[in-house]
This record gives C-alpha cells, sequence and structure tokens, in this order.
C-alpha cells in the first residue's frame, strides 16, 4: 500500500504527497495554490468532491481562522469563510460533536469556540454567530513571571484536546498547568487543572488508549510528566509520582540545554505501551542570537526523537532510548495509524523524513525516504489514508487529526534532481488510485481492525477458528503428497501390487504412472474447481472436493489390484486439486486485513506439516507384518478432510461470494459475523463497500471486453485473452515459473526421496529416514518464504534461486555418476550428496516455492486474475504430473543424468528469468504495464474510476 501526507505553512500553497514503502520513494502529487499562508491546517469534513478544511494564519495581535474548499479535480482552493482570533492562535480542533471549533492562542491564553454550519450554498463555513471566548488567566492570573521569565510572563496555550466525556483539555506553557475546561454548547468554564512541576512549560499532551492517563510535555524542563484522570476534575492535580523521564539526548552537552525546546509527543497507535518525545535543537536559533556568546558555530546537526518504553499499566517508565535524525528544529512528528511508519518534519534543516517502525517494542527506527532541501518556515503535515473520491479521482483523506505535523516549508529534491515546487493544478496520475483487489479499492488493507502477526491471531480467536478449520484442507492436500513415498519401499505393498516391485520389468513406468495420477487428478480437479466455487460457493465447493478425496482415500485403501489402485489415485487426486485451490480461497476471502498474510501462511504451514506428518506416520506403519502397513496411512487421509466438509458449513459463506450472486445485504451480514462487530460499524461498511466494488469492477470489464458474451463462451473467451498480444509477455511469465518450479525437481525428492538417497549409497533404513529430513527442510524454509521475498524482490529471487538450485543438481550428477558403483568405499562422497540435496530443498523452499504462486497473482490486471492464476496453477499441477510420471523411468534409464535434466531446467529458469522476468513487488497497475511495456492496465483503470463512483453513490 501507500501513504499520503499533506503539507502547508508559510507559504502560497499546499503539497500532497506520496509515500511508497515498497520503492522507498517519497514523491510530490500535486500542489494546490493557497489563499492564505497557514500556521496550522487540519480536514474537518468533506462533501461532494470537496474537502473542506480549516487553517490559521497568525498575528501576534489578532489572527484569522480561515475554512476552505479544495477542489481535487480542478487543482483548486477557495476560501468559504473567516473570522478574526485573538492574538496568536496555535492549535484548534473539531469538537467530537462537530457543533464547533476549539481555538487556542499562545500570545493572549485565550480559548474560544466558533460554530461551523452549512451555508446557503451548501459550502461548510465558520458562521457569524458570536464565539465564545475563555481568558484562563482570569480569574486564575499567573502570579509573577513562571521560573522561565522570558517564556512565563503571560497565559501561553499551545494545544486542546477533548476526551469522551465532553472535557477540553488545554496545555498552557505559561502557567504550567493544563486547564480541564467543561463546555455547554457554546459555554465555558475552567472546572480544574492538571498541577505541573513549575518550570515544566507544558506544551502538547496525549491520552492513553483508554483515556485513564495524560501525557504532558514540557517544553522548557524536557521532561514528560503523566496525570491519572480516573477522578473528578479538581483544582491542582498532581502528577504521578515517580513519572517523570527526562528526554535531553545525550549528545548534548549541558551548557548548551538552554537550546532544547521540546515539542511533540505522540502514543503508538497499536502499542499503547510506547511514547515517541521530539526535541528540538535550536542550534541556528542560538548562533543568530549574539547574547549566547559561547555557542559554538559547527554544531552538530540532526534532532533526537526520545523513545520512552511504559510499563503494562501506563504509570512507570521502563527503559528509555534515543534516535538521531538528520531534520534540524524538529517542528513536527506524525505516525501512520498502522504504525509502521514516522514523519518527522523540521523548520530550520532536513525537510521532511520517513522512518520505518519495527521491533516488538517499537524502538527500532530506520530511515526510508526524505526531501531535504527547505526554506525557512513552518508548515503542517500529516498521514493520510489513501481513497477515492465520488469523480472516481485519487483523494487524500486526513484521518486521526488531533496531532497534524508542523514542518518547513520545502523545495522537495525529487527523483534526484533539484526541481522547484510549482502551483500546477492537480497532477492526474493512475498510480494515485488505490489498487481494487480481493479486498477493497479503498485501501481496505489499512483498515485497522487489530493488530497484525500472531498479536492479531490470538485477538481474533472467530477468524482463526474458521481459517484454521479450513486449513485442514491444505493438511490433506500435504498429507497426499507425502504419504506415498515410504509406501513404494513397502515389501508388503509390492506383494499386493507387484507391478511396483523394483524387480518388475514394467517397475518404472508403473510406479510413475501410479503416482502420477494423483497429479493428474489434481490437474484436472483445479480446472473445474472455480466453476463449482462460483456456482456453489466456496464452502459447497470445499465439501464436494471432500466427497471426491474421499472416494479416493477408500479406494486406494481397499484396492485389491493396480486398476484399483490408480482408480483411486485419480480420483483422490481431483479432490486434492480442488482443496489446494478451495482453502487458500476461501481463507483470503474471509480472513481481515491485518491477519490475512497470517492466515495464509497458516494454511502452508499446514500442507508442509501434513506431508511430513504423513512421512513418519507411514514410516512408523512400515514395521506392520500386515497388508495394513500401507492401508492405514492411506485411510488415515480421511479425517482431516471429513472434519472441513463438514464443519464448514457450521460457518459463514464467503462475503465476496455473496456479493457475486447480488446478495449485498447477506454479505453485509456474513462479514459482520466474521469480524464480531455490528453491521454499522465503519470498518465493515468500507470493506462491505470494497468488495461491493471489486465484484462489479469484475463484472463491468468483462462486459466491456466481450460485450453480450455470456456462459460458457465467456469462460472460453477468458482463456483465450490471456494469449492475446497485450497479455502474452505477462501469461508467459505467469506459467513459465510454475513451470520451473516443477521442473526443478522438488517433487521427484518428495515423492521419491528414498530411492535418490539409496542411489547415493546409502541402506534403505538411512534412506527412509533422510527422506523424512527432506520434508523437515521444506518446513524450515517455509518459515523463510515470507521474509525473502520481500526482502530480495521476484526477480532476484528467480534469477539467484535457479542458479542455487542448479549447482547442487550440477555436483550430483558428477559425483553420481562418478561413483555409483562404488559407494561402500566413498562413504564420505555419498553423505556429501546427502546434503546436496537438503541444500537444494532449502534453497527451492526460500525461493521458487513461493515465487510459483505470489508471480501469477501478481501480473495480471483484474479482469483476467482469476483466469490467469488458473492456468498457472494448472501449469503447476501438469509440470507435476510430468514429473510424477518419468522420475521412476528416468532412473532406471539414465541414472545420474536425472540430475542434469535437473540441473539445466534451473539454469534455463535463471537465464530466461534475467531476460523476462521484471520485478513486480508493489507494483501498482500503472507501473505494472511499464514494466511488461504492454499498456494492458490502462483500458481496466478507466472502468475502474466509473465502478468507483457507482458504489461510492449507490450503496
Amino acid at each position: 500500500m501507500q501513504y499520503r501526507l499533506l503539507v502547508s505553512g508559510d507559504r502560497d500553497h499546499f503539497t500532497t504527497l506520496d509515500f511508497d514503502p515498497n520503492m522507498k520513494r517519497l514523491s510530490i502529487l500535486a500542489d494546490y495554490p493557497a489563499p492564505f499562508n497557514a500556521s496550522w491546517v487540519d480536514r474537518i469534513s468533506s462533501h461532494s468532491d470537496i474537502d473542506y478544511l480549516v487553517g490559521l494564519s497568525e498575528g501576534e495581535k489578532v489572527g484569522s481562522l480561515y475554512s476552505f474548499g479544495i477542489n481535487h479535480a480542478r487543482g483548486s482552493c477557495r476560501v468559504t469563510s473567516e473570522q478574526p482570533t485573538l492574538g496568536a492562535p496555535a492549535h484548534f480542533l473539531t469538537l467530537r460533536d462537530n457543533s464547533a471549533l476549539a481555538l487556542s492562542t499562545y500570545l493572549g491564553g485565550s480559548i474560544a469556540l466558533y460554530p461551523i454550519s452549512i451555508s446557503a450554498e451548501n459550502e461548510m463555513i465558520l458562521t457569524d454567530e458570536p464565539r465564545t471566548e475563555l481568558f484562563p488567566e482570569f480569574p486564575y492570573k499567573i502570579p509573577g513571571h513562571g521560573p522561565n521569565q522570558s517564556r512565563q510572563q503571560q497565559c501561553h496555550i499551545h494545544q486542546i484536546l477533548e476526551d469522551r466525556r465532553g472535557l477540553l483539555y488545554a496545555p498552557d506553557l505559561g502557567s504550567d498547568r493544563v486547564w480541564i475546561i467543561r463546555r455547554d454548547a457554546l459555554r465555558m468554564e475552567v472546572c480544574g487543572w492538571l498541577a505541573c512541576p513549575p518550570g515544566t512549560g507544558a506544551r502538547h499532551a496525549v491520552f492513553s488508549p483508554d483515556e485513564s492517563v495524560m501525557y504532558v510535555i514540557g517544553e522548557l524542563s524536557h521532561t514528560v510528566v503523566a496525570f491519572d484522570l480516573s477522578s473528578a476534575p479538581a483544582n491542582a492535580i498532581l502528577p504521578i509520582d515517580g513519572f517523570a523521564p527526562n528526554i535531553i539526548p545525550p549528545s548534548i552537552h549541558p551548557d548548551h540545554h538552554l537550546m532544547l525546546d521540546a515539542s511533540e509527543l505522540c502514543l503508538h497507535p497499536t502499542n499503547p505501551n510506547v511514547l515517541y518525545v521530539s526535541n528540538r535543537w535550536s542550534r541556528h536559533i542560538a548562533q543568530r542570537q549574539p547574547e549566547l556568546k559561547d555557542v559554538p558555530r559547527d554544531l552538530p546537526t540532526g534532532d533526537d526523537i526520545a523513545i520512552i518504553l511504559l510499563r503494562d499499566d501506563g504509570k512507570k517508565v521502563k527503559t528509555l532510548k534515543h534516535v538521531r535524525t538528520n531534520i534540524d528544529v524538529i517542528r513536527g512528528m506524525r505516525l501512520s495509524d498502522d504504525g509502521k511508519y514516522a514523519a518527522v518534519v523540521g523548520q530550520e534543516g532536513g525537510g521532511i523524513e520517513i522512518y520505518n517502525i519495527t521491533g516488538k517494542a517499537g524502538d527500532i527506527w530506520s530511515l526510508q525516504a526524505g526531501l531535504s532541501e527547505v526554506t525557512k518556515a513552518i508548515g503542517l503535515v500529516a498521514f493520510m489514508n489513501s481513497t477515492v473520491d465520488r469523480q472516481g479521482e485519487a483523494r487524500a483523506n486526513i484521518v486521526n487529526s488531533d496531532f497534524l505535523l508542523h514542518t518547513p516549508h520545502f523545495v522537495p529534491m525529487l527523483d534526484n534532481h533539484n526541481k522547484k515546487t510549482q502551483n500546477v493544478g492537480i497532477e492526474h496520475r493512475e498510480d494515485n488510485i488505490s489498487p481494487i483487489d480481493s479486498a477493497d479499492p479503498f485501501d481496505a488493507e489499512n483498515i485497522a481492525y487489530g493488530p497484525s502477526g500472531f498479536k492479531g491471531l490470538i485477538a481474533a480467536p472467530y477468524i482463526f477458528g474458521v481459517s484454521f478449520l479450513a486449513s485442514l484442507a491444505g493438511f490433506s492436500f500435504g498429507y497426499d503428497q507425502g504419504v506415498i513415498s515410504i509406501i513404494l519401499t513397502m515389501p508388503q505393498f509390492h506383494n499386493v501390487f507387484p507391478e511396483t516391485a523394483p524387480s518388475s520389468p514394467t517397475y518404472g513406468f508403473s510406479t510413475g504412472f501410479m503416482t502420477g495420477m494423483l497429479e493428474l487428478g489434481g490437474f484436472i480437479g483445479c480446472l473445474f474447481y472455480p466453476y463449482l466455487a462460483d456456482r456453489y460457493s466456496r464452502k459447497w465447493g470445499l465439501s464436494i472436493a471432500v466427497v471426491f478425496y474421499t472416494i479416493g482415500a477408500i479406494l486406494q485403501t481397499a484396492a485389491n489390484n493396480y486398476a484399483t489402485l490408480v482408480a483411486g489415485r485419480f480420483i483422490g487426486g481431483i479432490g486434492v486439486g480442488t482443496l489446494a485451490l478451495g482453502a487458500p480461497l476461501y481463507i483470503g476471502e474471509v480472513a481481515p486485513p491485518n491477519i490475512r498474510g497470517s492466515l495464509l501462511v497458516l494454511e502452508q504451514f499446514s500442507i508442509v506439516i501434513g506431508a511430513v506428518l504423513a512421512y513418519w506416520i507411514t514410516y512408523g506403519c512400515r514395521g506392520i507384518k500386515s497388508e495394513w502397513a500401507f492401508r492405514l496411512p492411506f485411510l488415515l487421509q480421511m479425517p482431516s478432510a471429513l472434519i472441513v466438509g463438514i464443519c464448514i458449513h457450521f460457518f459463514p459463506f464467503s462475503p465476496r461470494w455473496l456479493s457475486m450472486k447480488g446478495r449485498d445485504e447477506d454479505a453485509l451480514a456474513a462479514l459482520a459475523r466474521l469480524r464480531r462487530l455490528p453491521p454499522t460499524d465503519n470498518r465493515v461498511q468500507q470493506e462491505w463497500k470494497g468488495i461491493i466494488a471489486d465484484v462489479k469492477l469484475q463484472q463491468a470489464i468483462r462486459s466491456k471486453m466481450h460485450p453480450g458474451v455470456t456462459g460458457v463462451k465467456l469462460e472460453v473467451a477468458g482463456w483465450i485473452d490471456l494469449f492475446r498480444q497485450k497479455y502474452r509477455k505477462r501469461t508467459m511469465v505467469a506459467l513459465a515459473i510454475p513451470f520451473f518450479q516443477q521442473f526443478s525437481g522438488i517433487n521427484a525428492f518428495v515423492y521419491y526421496a528414498p530411492i535418490f538417497f539409496q542411489a547415493l549409497g546409502q541402506d534403505t533404513e538411512r534412506a527412509l529416514i533422510l527422506s523424512g529430513i527432506v520434508n523437515i527442510c521444506q518446513l524450515i524454509a517455509c518459515i523463510g518464504t515470507v521474509l525473502c521475498l520481500d526482502h530480495f524482490g521476484r526477480r532476484n529471487l528467480a534469477i539467484w534461486g535457479g542458479i542455487a538450485m542448479g549447482i547442487p543438481h550440477a555436483i550430483m550428477a558428477g559425483i553420481v555418476g562418478k561413483y555409483h558403483s562404488s559407494w561402500s568405499s566413498n562413504t564420505g562422497v555419498g553423505w556429501f550428496g546427502v546434503a546436496l540435496v537438503y541444500i537444494y530443498v532449502l534453497c527451492y523452499g526460500f525461493t521458487y516455492g513461493p515465487l510459483g504462486w505470489t508471480l501469477p497473482a501478481e501480473v495480471f490486471p483484474s479482469g483476467i486474475r482469476a483466469t490467469g492464476i488458473g492456468a498457472a496453477v494448472a501449469t503447476n499441477w501438469l509440470a507435476n504430473t510430468c514429473i510424477g510420471f518419468s522420475v521412476p523411468q528416468m532412473q532406471v534409464s539414465i541414472g545420474f543424468g536425472t540430475y542434469i535434466f535437473f540441473a539445466s531446467w534451473c539454469f534455463i529458469a535463471a537465464i530466461f528469468s534475467y531476460f523476462c522476468v521484471p520485478e513486480t513487488k508493489g507494483l501498482t497497475l500503472e507501473q505494472m504495464d511499464s514494466a511488461f511495456k504492454d499498456g494492458a492496465a490502462a483500458e481496466e483503470l478507466e472502468i475502474r474510476r466509473e465502478v468507483v463512483k457507482e458504489v461510492i453513490n449507490g450503496v
């Protein structure tokens, strides 16, 4: 996903910026002419295609409060109303009931309420009704100067906050108090205050998530104090004892502490036990003041961010550390709503920087991007959600705007070239439009249902249960893949099916044909499952798959002749193919965005764990003297699949499938049930609209591409589309990578590992144990899959993965060819061959293992993505079938040539990837067009705008 930022300040324009975390790039989206120089700006409402904002213009005695509208389609900005302020305005807050704005002034010390209304022209305005003003210094006048005489001669209110009870809190630097103000409509009265220690200089404050604690930063003392708000408002509420962390950076010499001004503090949005505090190091100001005679002229640049880790109750400090930035005189700090990124901005230098926040405690900051050319002015920045307006154009939607960031006006360095910002109106860029995927066109991937990762799974037990049940289908798939390798070595099995015995003249063909029938069935199953899933639902599709799977398991268990066994493998394979597609499809459509990735990884783990358990269960059964040595492992295929087929009906239908059937209200009810939230919840509503939009988009694209075509003809047309000129290169990549995935030889080792290890000089018993470790290596590689995929990118993994897999194969070909008849005297070489097998399996798991499933899902535009993925999966199964059929015969016929065969395909994969596979990680539709040089998504983007407008206006 991408993040949007808004910048304004002491200049004649507003700027929206885009931060792409995948590309680590910060760039300008558009400039809007501004009617005034703003010291603060905040979005308060949206109407039609216009965003309404309010801004402040400073003045020592009289400032101004403006309401204005930005029309993103026209790239214009127009003032709708203006009101004077008494003193220099510092901050304002939109009240929770949206009746008025609360404004504070830092010179004059007043708090005022300005009513909001809609004009006859249907515009948001600040009304001409009398405003209400409150002067905390009367009757609470400061008795003389504060400890810092130059800064504490009068009330100096920097901020206003409002709690859930409607009480206002106003930190007052001049009086070392945070005023508590009770409001009745537009009437205000002071009902108490929080008493900061003398000389604190209260500047900014933030509530704990439950509003039981308030944290206050002292600009003059460089400390954070905390107040317990659990009791009723009263005069002189004292700070929590022992809570006063000093945030002065250790790099600042004590003689220069006078030049520090603590600025803002933020609470981590998903980890309430982490506070971030900025402390601006005003070296430029100090150097310009002659009375500060001993200030060095070569002071280091860059301000610090203090990271305060709190204990669970939020009332005690656990640890404190500092992060050094490249910003001079920090005047703002803002965290994205997901807590992954922080924007830091400066008044005197450094411009704006974006940091990635990682670590369990959120205490690791790494610089991602920045724009550094600045001029000496103050502006504002806010992280925003990327969304789409009613005209289908990209719109920046400011969220959680209690803290907007002060930042300098700057002349950005874009793409490493000095380019001055100009008022050129809105710059139309298709990559501004949020991608519409299977979840949400309104950037629903960032809906805050809860934390991600393990914590998110624990916080969502219902959806975890739904997904865990569905993942048993993956377990069944993995079990069926892993059960055959040891069975093929059992004398009990050879006695019943002599065609598969090594002594049989048809051994190679019969073994390969029987094994490969599962993959052929999987190929057939993956072709017709999409029809089942769309026609009868994802749930019934899984149940039908279980029927095939169970019939196949019964036939394999009861078979007394080769033909029945082959039939059982084929029918069971149909079930395996459908389960392999059905489980991740259902999980992906019911999982919330914040843990979807984790739940899909859970499904992958289930496949690998199924294969591991199948192997070791079969290994344990081989000691049974009767035919149950192989019949029992075949029989144990059934329980997990039957649990899925029956229990899946106790859970909701996929909301996406319901929407596809025109049952939008049922989709909303199912989504609310899955999220354990009421249907009216904003997050549920947003995700629901996103699902509807995506369904309509698919229908609109198909209708546009094939007008008047329906039914089977439309399905056939979709397959033909894959090979049209504008999609041909994408289809080639999407089919080639799964092909190379299988022809690298992975399932040769999964199915026939004991045979390979015996060919390396290992005895039967040892070969069986070593074969079990192959599956464990796959499990280890599965853990690192996501890390490798996202860290190194798709293209690099495709190139270097092919090379890394080809080298072990090539070396094995050499040692098997030279030592195949003398392993007894060259046992060390044999063990080296075993190590090479494991190296190959690990390299596969980290590279082509995930690539075969990821790349096909990324390269196609929405209109043909489902068909393209189906073709890629079918290619995977077909290639898998070829490997299953051919490897036993290859081992018999060409011996070490089998390794040469696989090595050749690995190196061909690397060469193909170098010349044909572009990097696709994190690319938008338009960027994917550029990568493939085909313009395939251009038409889709136009359809997308119309669909989004229809959904917003029609839902």
